[in-house]
């Protein structure tokens, strides 16, 4: 048992550590910026390709009601008589080039949060750029819709909650706090699983986007708390502390977002305890060894990744990279979607070409640059040498070719 919770903890050190690395209160603060930037365009974008619709005055009374149901109360009071409804009938009128420039900045709204996520997940290769405006694009076109859908089945469950329909009074308080739980839940998870440029499987990308809900309403509730109790903002910035205070309510909303994908990110390394591996080149290249001798042993068949990430215990962002090292450099190539093998005859490839894709691209040890060095460092030089010499298909007697073929 406390081993367990050792373990536990140490995992959310582990989690901390890479919130930590990858920044992600700076990245907040930076999305926080370009959300007060880009809101105002996106949902300008949005009144725009819904205003002609008939149903668009539904839309409208309901998107008052999701934000009652996702921001602090107060604050959404006034963000929803002040701004949002003169706003709208403005918005409605926007077109031709001005409506071309709203499109860009929320395109760039897009990328700012697509490169944000990439960063957590690690990827050093991002989408081409016309798939990504692409998306983009589609996302921007598709969004509104999206959130008529999200916004209505929010409501919905308030009526449930509230009494309009046939629910037992007892459930109804159960209902009105899982609404917005499940809402976010689902919201979060397409955001954990569509944006990285990576590989995510859909339980950890639900996990952590039910974490991430989670935090949400319970920082929504501490907010609010906030708010009512320490009236600090209100004394100091009169009727204008409604700006910090969205602002700070924006900037805790993308901490809890990015420590959401953080968790989904470390979920990968909870299988074999991979989180208390020591990151270094020499890890690094003792894994790719690993993966070198399970593709000799699968005789020129195609693994697939996941049995590769299995049977090599390496998580699978490390992995994902690796393959795409030695498939630029000419040692693996993918068959399928996500199948690999090796691209020539064990005896033809070298581990220095596996020590040069992955840990040290273009490196070599040429033996002119060591001349003078005698004795032991001489020795380890050569040996070294040695060792990056030797053909893949020295490993083929490393392990059992059952065990190599059954993952373990």
């Amino acid at each position: 048992m406390l081993r367990k919770l050792l373990d536990v903890f140490g995992f959310l050190r582990f989690v901390l550590r890479r919130w930590t690395e990858d920044r992600c209160p700076q990245i907040a603060a930076s999305l926080t910026y370009t959300t007060l930037l880009a809101l105002v365009p996106v949902f300008a974008i949005g009144v725009a390709m819904l205003s002609s619709l008939p149903f668009f005055e539904q839309i409208m009374v309901r998107l008052k009601v999701f934000l009652l149901l996702n921001l602090v109360p107060e604050l959404a009071g006034k963000i929803i008589v002040e701004y949002m409804e003169p706003f709208a009938r403005n918005a409605a009128r926007v077109t031709g080039i001005s409506f071309g420039a709203l499109f860009v900045m929320g395109v760039g709204m897009m990328w700012a949060v697509d490169r944000s996520l990439n960063t957590i997940w690690r990827v050093r290769r991002n989408r081409p750029w016309p798939i990504s405006i692409l998306a983009y694009v589609a996302l921007l076109a598709i969004g509104p819709i999206l959130v008529g859908i999200s916004v209505t089945v929010t409501t919905y469950l308030l009526t449930l909650s509230a009494g309009v329909t046939d629910v037992p009074k007892d459930f109804r308080p159960y209902l009105l706090k899982v609404a917005p739980i499940a809402v976010s839940s689902f919201a979060f998870f397409l955001a954990y699983q569509i944006v990285p440029h990576r590989r995510v499987p859909w339980t950890h990308a639900l996990a952590g986007g039910f974490v991430a809900a989670l935090l949400f309403e319970a920082m929504k509730e501490i907010f609010a708390y906030y708010v009512a109790k320490v009236p600090t903002y209100s004394l100091v910035y009169g009727t204008f502390a409604t700006i910090p205070l969205f602002l700070i309510w924006v900037y805790f909303s993308w901490l809890v977002i990015l420590f959401g994908a953080e968790i989904t990110v470390s979920i990968g390394y909870l299988h074999g305890a991979l989180w208390k591996r020591v990151s270094s080149p020499g890890a690094r290249f003792r894994d790719v060894v690993e993966l070198g001798r399970l593709l000799v042993h699968a005789k020129g068949q195609a693994v697939e990744f996941q049995d590769l990430q299995k049977a090599a215990a390496i998580p699978s962002d490390q992995l994902e990279d690796a393959l795409h090292h030695l498939v630029d450099a000419g040692v693996v190539k993918q068959e399928g979607k996500h199948g690999f093998l090796l691209a020539r005859r064990p005896e033809e490839i070298s581990l220095g070409d596996l020590y040069r894709a992955v840990i040290a691209p273009g490196a070599r040890l040429e033996p002119e640059e060591w001349v003078g060095y005698e004795g032991e460092i001489g020795d380890v030089i050569d040996q070294f040498q040695a060792l990056l010499n030797r053909p893949l298909a020295a490993l083929r007697d490393s392990m059992p070719p059952e065990d190599a073929a059954s993952g373990r």
